[in-house]
């Protein structure tokens, strides 16, 4: 409901028409979708308590070593909480961003990569970056963000 107001108020800003497309509009007037704002705050909230969240590390690098372990939840309570859900979508993030140290830095290119396609639903921010991780994981933190 706020998602559909959300769009009315940029159809006012912008006086385009009630049937066409507002995904290209937030991208051009650089305005995060609600959507978009629920995943840069809570990764950031992930990422500033990260340190408590993840499991002792191992003694060697593995690809996985930079997520944060999911505990197994018994309760449909538990899997739709913010903690739980906030760990799979800082887990979905691309490594060169959780490989920062600043949370300046880290909002200001999860930013950017969230200000470049216009979100409606998590599940779409997921599924697109898994898909970036699988085309570009060798590019190092500062590329990745650039190309994307």
């Amino acid at each position: 409901m706020l998602f559909v107001f959300q769009k009315k108020a940029l159809r006012f800003i912008v006086n385009i028409n009630q049937r066409d497309s507002c995904r290209p509009h937030f991208v051009t007037q650089k305005i995060l979708t609600l959507t978009s704002l629920f995943i840069l705050e809570t990764s950031t909230l992930i990422f500033k308590n990260r340190c408590r969240l993840q499991a002792p590390s191992p003694f060697y690098n593995t690809r996985q070593n930079l997520n944060l372990p999911l505990p197994i939840p018994k309760t449909t309570l538990v899997k739709k909480s913010l903690i739980y859900e906030g760990r799979k979508m800082y887990n979905h993030l691309p490594s060169g961003l959780k490989s920062i140290n600043t949370v300046k830095t880290f909002r200001f290119r999860l930013r950017k990569l969230l200000l470049s396609k216009a979100y409606k639903h998590t599940p779409a921010w997921k599924s697109s970056t898994r898909t970036y991780c699988r085309v570009l994981p060798s590019l190092p933190a500062v590329l990745f963000v650039e190309y994307i």
